[in-house]
């Protein structure tokens, strides 16, 4: 019986067969981070605080009627979210984090052989999320800071060119576009283009009063950072009412959680626990910045809760001091492998104001052995 073959038909296919469209051999497999949970993560761009109590106790609360399925439409967070965007109910649609209205967003406006525009150094979302949808991806040169330059981006247009992604303020380098800059690149492209807001409550710059006049203009925005929900996956898209219809639609048919939209309530009720937590890490991205000014290092300015740093006056790459603090259970973002950037630069997301302290102190000891 086991030697009867029935069922195997491996014969019948070729070496290299594979169920798989061809634009998905171009898409990188996920790094499996080991430990994931181990040391000081200071490499993920999370907050480093619990959310609100009013968050916890919501969660808390919602988990006694885990059983039953969520509202599909979440009518209760849209309006409240609505009410803090400065915007309709209708323009608002949300997602299982802003990942997964990016991935939408390249499902529902790519055909094979179109393509995306994206900044040289940016966050790598948006070219996963344009292969796996077909879609061919287009970098456009950053400026000689590393900002980005949206100019070289209109130049980067071309009759194929969907959608463009920019974000703001830009990941890795906390860099600012100003408003101005980006409703000339929303006025000038016959395409949609995305702005990425996820840090939009340490920044301050946003394009939302603008969604009513733009039919191409669409804004991405997160709970993940200023709220601390990373963990439970909440994003939301601001467009006008047509974009956001479609995009609500093609999500999946419970696209957000009832624990997710519980915590978003909760956060939204408790806005005074954010933003005493984003002027506690404001204070610690500062002083964080001069004492590795003072090391040696040199900080990109940063409206968000990391720092981009450069390591070429230091005489170690970046690549060098992460193997080292992660000796030490100490782990920051290098930046190496990132398309657009060099051999000198990584990331640090603030922690508080102790986790700062020991990450310090490693870079100090570091330092002082290489000299």
């Amino acid at each position: 019986m086991g030697n009867s073959g029935l069922g195997d038909n491996n014969g019948m296919l070729s070496p290299d067969w594979s169920p798989f469209r061809a634009s998905m051999r171009d898409v990188p497999a996920k790094r499996v981070v080991e430990d994931w949970e181990g040391g000081l993560r200071l490499d993920r761009g999370e907050h480093p605080f619990p959310p609100s109590p009013k968050v916890i106790e919501a969660v808390s609360r919602w988990a006694r009627q885990a059983n039953r399925y969520p509202d599909p439409g979440y009518p209760e967070l849209r309006r409240k979210l609505a009410r803090y965007a400065g915007c309709e109910p209708g323009q608002i649609a949300i997602g299982n984090g802003s990942d997964e209205l990016i991935d939408t967003i390249a499902r529902c406006c790519l055909d094979a052989g179109d393509e995306v525009l994206i900044p040289a150094l940016t966050f790598d979302h948006y070219e996963r999320a344009a292969r796996i949808a077909c879609g061919t991806v287009r970098s456009a040169p950053m400026d000689s800071a590393f900002g980005v330059d949206t100019s070289a981006i209109l130049a980067g247009i071309t009759p194929r060119t969907k959608v463009i992604f920019v974000a703001n303020p830009n990941n890795p380098t906390g860099h600012l576009v100003a408003p101005s800059s980006l409703i000339a690149l929303v006025e000038k492209s016959p395409c949609l283009v995305v702005i990425d807001e996820c840090y939009f409550e340490f920044s301050g710059a946003t394009l939302a009063e603008y969604v009513a006049d733009y039919k191409n203009l669409l804004i991405l925005r997160s709970f993940s950072k200023c709220f601390s929900l990373a963990g439970l996956r909440l994003g939301y898209c601001i467009a006008r009412e047509e974009l956001a219809g479609t995009i609500h639609s093609a999500l999946q048919p419970f696209p957000v959680s009832g624990a997710a939209q519980a915590a978003g309530l909760a956060a939204l009720n408790d806005l005074d626990y954010a933003r005493s937590r984003i002027a506690e890490l404001v204070a610690e991205r500062q002083r964080v910045a001069r004492e590795l000014g003072s090391l040696g290092f040199r900080t990109h300015k940063s409206v968000t809760n990391f720092l981009f740093v450069d390591a070429s006056a230091f005489g170690l790459t970046a690549r060098e001091i992460a193997v080292s603090l992660r000796e030490q259970a100490v782990h920051v973002h290098d930046c190496t492998d990132i398309s657009g950037t060099d051999h000198h630069h990584f990331r640090i997301s603030l922690g508080d104001r102790a986790q700062n302290d020991r990450l310090l102190r490693n870079l100090t000891a570091l330092r002082d052995r290489s000299s």
